[in-house]
């Protein structure tokens, strides 16, 4: 996986050689001019993988070119399989989850967001660094690289939702976020 100013060099050199400029990215994800710039400088330290498959979308790639990282996406499971491997890991070495993930620099919440499925790109870093204080980083790597990401099936409304939206012209789509934007501020 890439670092946070390897993410943001891509998407800033993507960008520039799409000739895209913040506002037009940013009216594309419906993130601010100044989300983006963070992104690209790097000052960003926890991008939301919804915020960066925006991204990916709006550059005409793929939320894997950025992140290095195409499995992202773990499902329930496989965080619930990734949490047991890091359990008789610890188990192994005596010592519990929350002792490991304090030992090793990490936020004492991590445990739970693991088991809740809710890591974002940096967490995946973090995912790796608990590995390697625990000497299982490379079963870790090879389990990450094994399991396929989640299939990321769209609903069929989610489906006609994105057709309809694909199917507005520039215009209209301009008319819907300023009816949104004025709908959020009241």
């Amino acid at each position: 996986m890439v670092s946070m100013q390897e993410l943001g060099k891509r998407i800033l050199e993507r960008r520039t050689d799409k000739g895209l400029t913040l506002q037009q990215i940013a009216d594309t994800t419906l993130l601010s001019n100044s989300t983006i710039s963070r992104y690209e400088t790097g000052v960003f330290k926890c991008p939301k993988m919804p915020a960066i498959e925006a991204i990916a979308k709006a550059l005409d790639v793929t939320a894997g070119y950025l992140t290095d990282h195409p499995d992202i996406r773990l499902s329930t499971k496989q965080q619930k399989d990734l949490y047991e491997m890091f359990s008789q890991a610890c188990f192994v070495k005596g010592i519990s989850v929350s002792l490991a993930v304090v030992q090793s620099g990490l936020k004492d919440n991590f445990p739970e967001r693991l088991r809740q499925g809710n890591l974002s790109i940096a967490k995946m870093y973090d995912l790796l660094k608990l590995a390697k204080s625990l000497g299982i980083e490379a079963e870790v790597e090879s389990f990450l690289k094994k399991q396929p990401a989640d299939s990321g099936e769209l609903s069929e409304a989610k489906k006609a939702m994105y057709d309809f939206i694909d199917s507005l012209s520039d215009d209209q789509v301009r008319w819907l976020l300023q009816i949104a934007h004025a709908a959020f501020e009241k």
